[in-house]
């Protein structure tokens, strides 16, 4: 459900049956949620970099923002500040979500040598390894030069080079526990929706100083 919009929230609303929503909160839902700990999985990558780096870490985030991608934003600036930083020492690049468009648009702002941090946290692991492969064709070195970490650690991103450090989702565990409270709303004729926030965890790899 992370892309739900308020018009089907809407019409989930209206359905007589139990719905969950997997991976986003609407508050206007009448239902059940299961979702990730964004703030604080943010937050802990951006801790380890300003840790690692000594330095404000950076941030490429996504160009079109939904309620997770915003979330991380927050977990962001919350570390940068409780670290001593202004918000606005942070080096910001908005870029489209997917590796290939990630990895063009960071050309171009390399290329219109715009300024560039030592370290970036990353909206997701796309966007992550579009910004390595970018940096890399421009000589930058990775963890050398600039270090980044992603969100979500996808399948693929300890294959890349160098392997991502990155913010792990448990995405199985998150299916068995909204499928194991589908169950209790079905069996349950009376209950009250609740919100299940589940903790996320830091992968270190080689993406990082």
């Amino acid at each position: 459900g992370t892309l739900t919009t308020e018009a089907e929230v809407r019409y989930f609303n209206e359905l007589d049956k139990p719905v969950l929503i997997l991976d986003a909160y609407h508050p206007l839902f009448h239902g059940d949620t299961v979702v990730i700990n964004n703030v604080e999985g943010a937050r802990s990558a951006t801790e380890y970099l300003i840790e690692r780096c000594s330095c404000c870490p950076g941030y490429i985030r996504a160009n079109t923002q939904f309620p997770n991608l915003r979330e991380r934003c927050e977990g962001f600036y919350n570390a940068i500040r409780a670290a001593g930083y202004h918000s606005s020492q942070a080096i910001v690049h908005d870029v489209i979500a997917s590796t290939d468009n990630a990895c063009a648009d960071m050309l171009d702002i390399i290329d219109r040598k715009e300024p560039l941090a030592h370290a970036y946290f990353c909206d997701n692991d796309e966007i992550a390894i579009g910004a390595v492969q970018a940096f890399r064709q421009r000589g930058i070195s990775i963890p050398e030069d600039i270090s980044i970490v992603g969100f979500d650690n996808m399948s693929y991103s300890s294959y890349v080079s160098p392997p991502l450090t990155s913010i792990n989702v448990p995405k199985s565990y998150m299916g068995r526990v909204a499928a194991e409270r589908m169950l209790e709303i079905i069996k349950d004729e009376l209950h009250y929706p609740i919100k299940i926030e589940i903790n996320t965890d830091l992968v270190i790899r080689k993406s990082v100083k």
